[in-house]
């Protein structure tokens, strides 16, 4: 989106977070507070009205402004339907009149949770359709449910736009970052023991710039080694002992054998063998049933491959570590 911002002069940006929608009713009000914002963000106060009264041609837009800061609350009803928020449709229709005077990017997260609700991805498609000159990036955290949505022949949404992979940062980069931000408290780490960090965290940014940022609190201009390293994250998982134990009681005791049995062996593949079923004491049945609905709560993913030998392995590996250490 910055590089958006910056190529363009007077760009619209419409961003939408559909982490966790429940009903069409929560699809809508997502993506009305998101052109609500996007509006506000693009044009200047005083020419509201001037500037997009012609592209809402099927909302009504309200501008009001608060006494205490000169700070303008944005709303949008439908013309169709008076009194009611506007529709996935009408909201789109205003994007596309938009797009037309000015350079547009559509920007979806958490895509993969409308699959939950009935009509949705088709009320996509017909929204998308509309939007053929558009550039639309969409994003998702539980991967097998986005390519359920885009790859299944059955799917409203099969075909649409094309994968963008997002690889792993290469580990001479990450280093080098790290040694950045390690500079400002004089702490040098080599390019080796920085692979080290990063390969324990699963080469996942997230967890890397947590335990990054445990050793830089604890440290001063020291050379960061192994022990160094094991030290923070013992410190690390030591301070997310209870928010773990908390998560893991909101699992049933199937899911939590699984977990833990997974975690143990660092990954699986043929998680309905019999030498895993007896690991964690569960029939093939019961073991894929639960591994499903593990999945669909991200705390599993599965890395590419056939189905014959995909790895199955827990999302977050500081939930990994701490299984090793303390189950």
């Amino acid at each position: 989106m910055d590089d958006f911002r910056q190529k363009y002069k007077k760009p619209f940006i419409f961003f939408v977070d559909l982490m966790g929608v429940k009903d069409i009713d929560s699809i809508k009000f997502r993506l009305k507070s998101g052109l609500e914002n996007s509006i506000k963000e693009a044009f200047p106060i005083k020419n509201f009205a001037n500037m997009i009264g012609d592209f809402l041609s099927n909302l009504k837009l309200s501008v009001s402004f608060e006494s205490s800061e000169f700070s303008p609350t944005i709303s949008l009803e439908s013309l169709e339907y008076v009194d009611s928020e506007a529709t996935i449709e009408e909201i789109f229709v205003s994007l596309d009149n938009i797009s037309a005077k000015f350079p547009t990017l559509i920007v979806l997260d958490e895509f993969q949770d409308i699959s939950l609700i009935d009509e949705a991805e088709s009320l996509f498609r017909n929204a998308f359709q509309q939007m053929e000159s558009v550039p639309i990036i969409i994003l998702g955290s539980k991967k097998h449910m986005l390519r359920d949505i885009f790859a299944m022949p059955s799917s409203p949404l099969a075909n649409f736009g094309h994968d963008v992979g997002i690889e792993e940062i290469e580990y001479s980069k990450y280093h080098k970052y790290i040694a950045e931000r390690f500079a400002q408290k004089k702490l040098k780490i080599s390019e080796s023991n920085a692979q080290f960090l990063q390969n324990i965290m699963q080469r996942q940014p997230e967890a890397i710039n947590l335990l990054c940022f445990e050793i830089y609190q604890g440290n001063q201009g020291k050379t960061i080694d192994k022990q160094i390293i094991l030290r923070a994250l013992d410190q690390l998982l030591d301070q997310r002992n209870k928010r773990f134990e908390v998560m893991l009681y909101s699992f049933s005791k199937a899911e939590e054998k699984i977990l833990i049995a997974i975690a143990k062996n660092d990954w699986i593949t043929k998680p309905q063998s019999k030498d895993f079923s007896a690991q964690v004491d569960l029939t093939p049945r019961a073991i894929k049933m639960n591994i499903d609905k593990l999945i669909d709560k991200a705390m599993l993913e599965i890395e590419d491959g056939s189905i014959a030998d995909a790895r199955y392995s827990l999302s977050d590996p500081l939930l990994k570590l701490y299984l090793q250490r303390f189950r």
